[in-house]
């Protein structure tokens, strides 16, 4: 298709492009800063499937988020998706990179090193890059905030035993007076008194890396550790909380589904089958449909991360089904 810019300049772009794919043309930066487009001086979404003549203005601001996951499945040209996939990879890079920093800290403070201790924390720090190839501390903070190298399996490495002995002795005896376990299978230490619970934007279920996050007046919300949400909630780090699950709780969890496909007649029946074949029930569903697009929420019940990921590979195997992701829980109260 053929579209002009407000000042008249002609622009080529394949047939089913949206005005997503033409801010991307224009400049990088017009495309990440995009907020929406005028189409013959006419609002119009950014699905908006551009034809051929059409004047096409985008509205950009620099406060805005950025493009979301969602553009992917608007976006058409290759340009516009590599654009996309690159802005997201360094955002989630910068928010990971913020929340190992975190997490590194914290828990170093916690076993009140002396000076030398600390130097001596900081070579084994060092020659543990060296042997994983990590050329920066951002590097190490990065892969901690992602959970590819949990804090545990971090402090194993760079703090010595007799530290870490010397902590444990001090601690026991505290955490027998304040760790707590939820109705939900959630150790949470220091929580004693408080109202635990999980949270709703990103459903954590037993084998999921997860954090506490402290409300005033509400208690405490129970977070996956990859939830995107906690880039915001990390700012205020001292409302952070451990938070482990209890391996003897055997009940079952809500999660959250989002399954995108290519449209077809019988194609959420055949996804509900599959769920209810493989044993799991179904406790809330939404579908719509955009141009031949699908998008299902499903909310299910589920013992654990390891049957739901076997739910996962069930789904990925219906027809026209593209990706499978987590969500949150809609419509359940």
């Amino acid at each position: 298709v053929y579209v002009f810019t407000p000042k008249g300049d002609l622009k080529k772009l394949p047939k089913g492009s949206s005005p997503i794919d033409f801010a991307y043309l224009i400049h990088t930066e017009v495309g990440n800063n995009c907020i929406g487009a005028r189409v013959n001086k006419q609002i119009v979404p950014l699905d908006y499937e551009l034809k051929s003549g059409d004047i096409v203005e985008i509205i950009s601001s620099r406060s805005s988020s950025g493009p979301s996951l969602d553009w992917l499945r608007i976006a058409k040209t290759p340009a516009a998706r590599n654009k996309i996939r690159a802005f997201l990879r360094k955002k989630n890079r910068d928010a990971n990179r913020e929340r190992g920093k975190l997490f590194m800290e914290r828990e170093l403070e916690k076993f009140t090193l002396t000076s030398e201790e600390q130097n001596l924390v900081n070579d084994k720090i060092t020659e543990f890059m060296e042997a994983n190839t990590y050329k920066t501390i951002d590097d190490l903070h990065v892969i901690i905030g992602e959970g590819r190298l949990t804090i545990r399996q971090f402090i194993g490495k760079v703090v010595p035993f007799e530290i870490r002995k010397r902590f444990q002795t001090q601690r026991k005896a505290e955490t027998k007076k304040t760790a707590q376990t939820s109705g939900d299978g959630v150790i949470i230490q220091g929580a004693t008194g408080l109202a635990v619970k999980l949270a709703r934007c990103c459903t954590p279920i037993p084998g999921d890396k997860i954090i506490g996050y402290v409300t005033l007046g509400k208690g405490i919300t129970v977070h996956r550790l990859d939830c995107h949400n906690l880039t915001r909630l990390t700012q205020d780090e001292e409302r952070l909380v451990e938070a482990e699950w209890d391996e003897r709780y055997g009940r079952f969890y809500d999660a959250g589904l989002v399954i995108d496909a290519l449209d077809r007649p019988k194609l959420l029946v055949d996804i509900t089958n599959t769920v209810a074949n493989y044993g799991v029930s179904i406790r809330s569903v939404h579908a719509h449909s955009m141009m031949n697009d699908a998008r299902i929420y499903l909310v299910i019940s589920v013992k654990n991360k390891v049957e739901l990921d076997n739910l996962f590979r069930e789904i990925k195997r219906v027809s026209n089904v593209r990706t499978v992701r987590r969500g949150g829980i809609f419509g359940l109260r």
